[in-house]
């Protein structure tokens, strides 16, 4: 059953068709890939799932109900929780505040939050759970200011995940790792997964995404140019093309 329903979407910023009639579904404890060489539209397709940008066309169903149009909060509280490839925490909290304002959002609809609301054993017990569950407990009372790159993008996903979102968009949460911690990323995102949260990743890392993606969607100058499983993609002349013809590292590559 199709949980993410994307149909005929379009999007232009003056001449430039950014997406150019996109339809692809995601479904239900899917991990489905969004790939495509640089600025072929990925990330404008994220936008428009999760609220920031408004399609010129088309539409954009979550579990049948029509979210395009709908502000950003709005669409977070349907089920979508986002991460960006340009890590956001709140720099000067701690992890256990980043996630804990996470839970707020879901539950109020906002970020910053009275006091007595990170010491609530809800809270407290809320934040432990999802730390865990990411690998983050030893780094709860460490400022976001500092971390290493691969703890601030298990943040993130914490952060994404304290919303309680039933799909996941993950935009580049590989992107500067280390094939170890790449290798921890993957296992996370698979045991996400089979708690029952559907993921839409873009990634750029061809081993990754290959890895990963039950099935995926090729995006070039906005359009799609393939789709189906990562074994039939990897081979389509159309998709070796696009990515030969913009110099960019092939699918054996691991950038």
């Amino acid at each position: 059953m199709a949980l993410l329903e994307v149909k005929g979407v379009s999007k232009s910023f003056g001449g430039l068709r950014a997406v150019d009639g996109v339809s692809f579904e995601v479904r239900e404890g899917e991990i489905f890939g969004l790939i495509g060489p640089n600025g072929a539209g990925k990330t404008t397709c994220f936008n428009l799932i999760s609220g920031v940008l408004r399609p010129d066309s088309g539409e954009i169903r979550l579990g049948g109900v029509r979210i395009d149009g709908l502000s950003p909060d709005r669409i977070a509280k349907l089920g979508v929780g986002r991460t960006f490839q340009i890590v956001r925490p709140f720099s000067e909290m701690t992890v256990f505040q980043n996630v804990a304002a996470g839970i707020g959002a879901h539950r109020y609809g906002r970020w910053h939050l009275e006091a007595s609301f990170y010491r609530r054993k809800e809270t407290v017990e809320e934040v432990e759970r999802i730390a865990s569950a990411v690998g983050l407990s030893e780094f709860l009372g460490r400022k976001a200011y500092g971390l290493p790159l691969g703890i601030l993008r298990k943040l993130e996903i914490a952060r994404a995940l304290a919303l309680k979102p039933r799909l996941l968009l993950l935009d580049e949460s590989f992107s500067g790792l280390r094939g170890e911690e790449v290798e921890q990323l993957m296992e996370l995102v698979r045991r996400i997964r089979d708690g029952g949260v559907s993921v839409l990743l873009i990634e750029h890392n061809m081993r990754v995404a290959m890895g990963l993606s039950e099935r995926m969607v090729v995006l070039d100058h906005g359009r799609k140019i393939a789709e189906g499983v990562p074994e039939l993609v990897r081979s389509d002349p159309m998709v070796i093309e696009a990515y030969l013809g913009r110099g960019e590292a092939g699918f054996g590559a691991g950038g």
